[in-house]
């Protein structure tokens, strides 16, 4: 049984926002195959605890969220549109953003969340860390991360924001998300109209000099394999997207998957969320959040493990 999808945006303030905000109207309004085509919006802003006590020694704390709410909506109104089901809720919680964001995707069943890349810096980022990067660590919900001055992919007709998308990039790593990501990459293609490259990037691989001849040929057959891997799941998913391209090469693959972001205006990356197995295995959403560190390309980050 279908349910109407939820689009969960948060909203930090920050200059930025307006643009995000716009990004998670387009998505509310035509993304989804299902249904009529429309999602509910929800707008979440997460006021700290540390902000909330040194105010409620001057303010009570009910006046903080109440100004908070009006910012919100005032935000959103900013915002015209008539794609949307219903006018955005608005959601005003105190605690960790991150903890927070994911709490409310989870009370309110969310289909994507969208978030910017704003946050802490200096020493407090140091420290707390990035709630972006806290996020994609942990999410087990689909979500699009927009950094500032990105790329576009929304353009405003007579009914308000819509996704303009020319390119689609799923970045394949041959994980457990492998299968989730290119069906969540074809499904956009299709609906967008947009070209699609499946991509796998080999890391470089390092050794003594007297062993670079077999490093190097060890390399060139995983990338052989990686392309032979990449051209099946091309076939299946052509029946959604004629046009598809395959791309196997090897380097450091935040730096490869941002110059091929680049390549295109308009280009949305899509990436499966990588579940270590160990210690040393590397953090959930770590490539993502490095694309999103060079790239000026949205990501849209779809966990293995969906909620």
């Amino acid at each position: 049984m279908s349910h109407t999808p939820i689009v969960l945006c948060a909203v930090d303030f920050s200059p930025p926002s307006a643009d995000i905000v716009r990004t998670a109207v387009a998505y509310a309004g035509g993304a989804w195959p299902d249904g009529d085509g429309r999602a509910v919006l929800t707008l979440v802003h997460v006021v700290e605890p540390l902000l909330v006590q040194a105010a409620a020694m001057t303010v009570d704390s009910d006046v903080i969220q109440s100004e908070c709410r009006q910012a919100l909506a005032a935000l959103a109104s900013s915002v015209t549109s008539t794609a949307l089901a219903q006018p955005a809720t608005l959601d005003v919680r105190v605690g960790l953003p991150h903890v927070e964001i994911l709490k409310a995707a989870a009370a309110s069943h969310a289909t994507l969340i969208v978030l910017g890349t704003q946050g802490q810096t200096g020493a407090a980022r140091f420290f707390f860390g990035s709630t972006t990067q806290r996020v994609l660590r942990e999410t087990v919900t689909p979500t699009l991360v927009v950094p500032p001055a990105a790329s576009p992919i929304v353009r405003d007709d007579a009914s308000g924001p819509v996704l303009a998308i020319a390119h689609v990039i799923a970045a394949l790593d041959f994980s457990d998300a492998t299968a989730a990501t290119a069906q969540a990459a074809a499904g956009l293609a299709a609906r967008a109209g947009a070209r699609l490259t499946l991509a796998h990037v080999v890391p470089e691989a390092r050794g003594l000099d007297r062993w670079a001849a077999l490093v190097d040929e060890h390399q060139a057959q995983r990338t052989s394999h990686a392309g032979e891997e990449l051209a099946m799941i091309a076939r299946e998913i052509q029946a959604q997207v004629p046009d598809v391209r395959t791309v196997a090469s090897q380097g450091e693959p935040e730096r490869v998957l941002a110059t091929l972001a680049a390549e295109q205006p308009h280009s949305l990356l899509v990436m499966g969320v990588r579940r270590g197995a160990g210690l040393l295995s590397p953090q959930p959403g770590s490539t993502a959040y490095k694309v999103l560190c060079l790239a000026r390309t949205p990501v849209l980050v779809v966990p293995a493990r969906l909620r």
